[in-house]
């Protein structure tokens, strides 16, 4: 299935200007009371988190309109639809197979070398990542990692504090005052500071080295569960190592690959022969799919 059109990506760009038509679209003020509301934003206001499933989605929505604001979609159908099917195959094994709007995955058409995956299950890879990676097993090491990043919770957590604490803050009352002109106004630029403060992290300033591990770490169990040989994510990282001579993207917001591998080879397990014999026909059809990359 082909990720979104340009044309859907320009329509949710004017959508998502604001959180205020973001209340209309998920129907806030309709599905819980505004006693229940204000109380629930009150307390996860203290923890700077909170958001619902539904609202993650929305402002993950909103962050991958960003992010290709900056990067171009590929338009190539058959490796679109060959991350789509790798991705969903792994997001399927999980902990959090069912998002509110399901996993969506693309490839940016950029040269650099980079993956990124917001709240809500937005998950990009981008062209040139797809084309160091020598099989279909080392990109679902990709895209396991990324699932783990969404499955953590790091693009939330990427939302400073007082962005947080403004955004419920602010719904609790808006609950209240019934699209008072003043709140609705004060929401929408907390929103925008929330999908600033998650594409810079994604983008520019990367996430902290413990969440990268821990991503990491995920993906050699996710990899497991799904049948593909957990030694990819040393593959992968071997890729990216050697095509460190580009100095942007990844290597701008990731750890050093030379430090992860010595992280994670510890707890890579030697696959059995099934695996190694399945991951040989899988090499087969990724080539096929990518070859038009070339």
């Amino acid at each position: 299935m082909f990720f979104i059109g340009s044309s859907c990506f320009a329509q949710e760009s004017e959508l998502l200007s604001g959180f205020g038509r973001l209340l209309d679209q998920t129907g806030v003020n309709k599905y819980v009371g505004s006693d229940t509301l204000i109380k629930a934003g009150q307390q996860v206001a203290e923890a700077a988190s909170g958001f619902s499933n539904e609202e993650e989605y929305y402002l993950g929505r909103a962050v991958a309109a960003s992010i290709l604001g900056r990067y171009p979609l590929l338009r190539r159908k058959v490796p679109a639809e060959f991350v789509t099917k790798v991705g969903r195959a792994l997001a399927a094994h999980s902990d959090r197979p069912d998002l509110f709007g399901g996993y969506q995955f693309a490839i940016l058409d950029t040269e650099e070398i980079n993956a990124m995956a917001t709240p809500g299950g937005f998950i990009f890879i981008t062209k040139g990542l797809v084309k160091v990676m020598p099989d279909e097993d080392a990109l679902a090491a990709v895209l396991a990692h990324e699932i783990g990043h969404v499955v953590k919770g790091h693009g939330m957590s990427a939302i400073s504090s007082s962005s947080m604490r403004g955004a419920l803050l602010v719904l609790g009352q808006e609950a209240v005052r019934k699209q008072g002109s003043a709140d609705v106004n004060a929401l929408t630029d907390v929103f925008g500071e929330a999908v600033s403060d998650i594409t810079d992290t994604l983008i520019e300033n990367g996430y902290s080295r413990s969440q990268e591990y821990e991503a990491d770490q995920y993906a050699a169990e996710l990899l497991k569960k799904a049948g593909y040989n957990q030694a990819a994510l040393m593959t992968m990282l071997q890729g990216i190592k050697s095509a460190s001579d580009k100095k942007n993207g990844w290597f701008a917001t990731h750890p050093d690959p030379e430090k992860r591998i010595s992280e994670i080879e510890g707890e890579i397990d030697k696959a059995n022969p099934e695996v190694v014999t399945a991951e040989a026909e899988r090499a087969k059809r990724f080539k096929e799919a990518m070859k038009v990359l070339s």
